[in-house]
């Protein structure tokens, strides 16, 4: 599966068309969209995406697309993001 989906979120490695739903998108697209490519769902609901690293070990929140990629394999950040009030914990990874 390319994607989850829930009544609030649409979760993707890459990203997604704002007005494509998640089961009719390319799977490149899910996949490999950059986050600058980011525009509202139009389902309203928020998107969580990775794919394009945050190089300051903090989420980019873009009002309705979130990204979570903080460079883990890259030897940077995990985060882990609370969907209930947006907050997030990082943690460096182990060397």
């Amino acid at each position: 599966m390319n994607y989850f989906e829930t009544d609030d979120f649409i979760f993707v490695h890459g990203g997604i068309n704002p007005d494509v739903s998640p089961a009719a998108e390319a799977v490149k697209t899910l996949q490999w969209v950059s986050l600058e490519e980011a525009s509202p769902h139009v389902s309203g609901r928020t998107v969580i995406c990775g794919h394009t690293m945050q190089g300051t070990g903090s989420i980019a929140d873009l009002d309705r697309t979130i990204c979570i990629d903080t460079g883990l394999t890259q030897g940077k950040f995990l985060i882990c993001l609370d969907l209930h009030d947006f907050s997030f914990r990082r943690v460096r990874k182990p060397v």
